[in-house]
């Protein structure tokens, strides 16, 4: 959600008399200390990894510039200085960093693919801060967990995470699946909390059509180091058949790293997931 969309939303709610956040008393949706639980009607249990206060004041800081300038007379000079789509940031990049070259799906062939060697490499941690200020949550109803990701920077979930382990007096997070942060970039998925997680299941909700992801370092990750032993195979899940995504149903591929996929059948985007049967 852009800038603008954020501020017409905000109107929106409040012509519209909404509820705004109600199980945080109207305040912001925010992890300060232990991972707030919610409990919603029907039995799904809600539980609050990110952001923080620390990602929300740095949102506050760019979110009152890119208003100032939304808000001010839309000279040339005005409509010139503002993101044509009133981004805080762009995708992942430090600020005044060059981004470091990621081999990509488009890239190579998967026999040339060493996934020890990409899971390996330098881990450079997402700084930008409307991912910063993503919410990401646990969803868990009957005996069904999942977590889900959203945009949020991996440094603030292993954090939380580590938390809600302390309170349950456990090691590892066990989940029936894991929505990947950031579609799969390699900045928002470290080594780190990989290990927090006891997980077969990692779905990626991306076309690769704008950032050309899930990173190839990110899948590489979860193959190596994701492993739960719960049942030792990794499954992806992908939501779109693209360049970006096809590569991981090479069948020798698969069958070098004893992973498997699952993609949309047919043509259409889109993917249901049992995550249990009797669920």
């Amino acid at each position: 959600m852009s800038v603008r969309q954020g501020d017409e939303l905000s109107a929106l709610l409040r012509e519209m008399e909404l509820p705004w956040n109600r199980a945080f008393d109207g305040g912001p949706v925010v992890v300060a200390g232990k991972p707030p639980q919610i409990e919603l009607p029907g039995g799904l249990r809600i539980t609050l990894l990110s952001p923080t206060p620390r990602e929300l004041d740095r949102l506050w800081d760019h979110w009152e510039k890119q208003l100032m300038k939304l808000r001010a007379p839309m000279d040339e000079a005005a409509s010139s200085s503002v993101p044509a789509d009133d981004e805080i940031d762009g995708d992942d990049a430090d600020e005044g960093e060059e981004p470091e070259a990621t081999p990509k799906a488009t890239r190579g062939t998967p026999e040339e693919l060493d996934l020890e060697e990409l899971a390996d490499r330098r881990y450079r941690p997402d700084r930008s801060v409307a991912n910063g200020s993503s919410i990401a949550f646990v969803a868990e109803i009957a005996d069904a967990v999942v977590l889900v990701g959203g945009d949020a920077r991996a440094d603030v979930l292993s954090e939380s995470i580590q938390n809600l382990l302390s309170m349950r007096g456990e090691k590892r997070l066990t989940l029936d699946a894991f929505v990947v942060p950031h579609a799969g970039s390699e900045r928002n998925l470290s080594v780190e909390l990989l290990q927090l997680l006891a997980c077969d299941r990692y779905l990626f909700s991306t076309s690769g059509a704008r950032f050309r992801h899930p990173d190839r370092v990110t899948v590489a990750r979860i193959l190596v180091h994701g492993r739960s032993g719960r049942t030792g195979r990794p499954t992806l899940v992908f939501n779109y058949r693209s360049p970006e995504t096809e590569i991981w149903d090479d069948p020798e591929l698969q069958k070098r790293y004893d992973y498997r996929t699952v993609y949309p059948e047919g043509e259409d985007a889109g993917i249901q997931v049992v995550l249990r049967e009797d669920s």
